[in-house]
């Protein structure tokens, strides 16, 4: 299972909702910061160790490596269950996490987009109030 995230795949997404709310796309126009950049790598490195190996290289001269194949395959029943429950922690963690990201990138476009419209807002606000005062001088 391949969970990583595809950054190009989620600024088109936020384009597309962009365009379809006839929007300024200069919104689009902003850097990751540390945290941000920190956090994709931090969930890119948890998708890809997310998985137990419950098998390793048995390593050591060949009585060791004996000895170590008999206990493993000794306490499989008991160490099996608990890797299983493990990866499928770390996968349900993974894909939260994924989610999370996913949600605080949408309300920081949503975000963008209301400081725009305000800018907007206040710019229109503006001209109404220059309007008023300029027909009030003409009186």
């Amino acid at each position: 299972m391949d969970y990583s995230i595809d950054i190009e795949e989620i600024m088109d997404e936020i384009r597309r909702d962009i365009d379809r709310r006839d929007l300024d796309d200069s919104i689009l126009e902003f850097d990751l910061t540390v945290t941000d950049k920190r956090l994709i790598n931090q969930l890119q490195f948890a998708s890809e160790t997310a998985l137990v190996v419950p098998n390793r290289k048995v390593e050591g001269n060949r009585l060791v490596q004996t000895i170590k194949r008999f206990i493993r395959k000794s306490t499989r029943f008991y160490v099996q269950p608990i890797v299983e429950d493990q990866n499928r922690y770390n996968m349900t963690i993974l894909q939260v996490t994924e989610e999370l990201l996913k949600h605080i990138e949408e309300c920081e476009t949503k975000l963008q987009n209301q400081e725009h419209e305000i800018k907007r807002l206040k710019k229109e606000l503006d001209k109404i109030l220059l309007n008023n005062r300029t027909a009030e001088g003409e009186k």
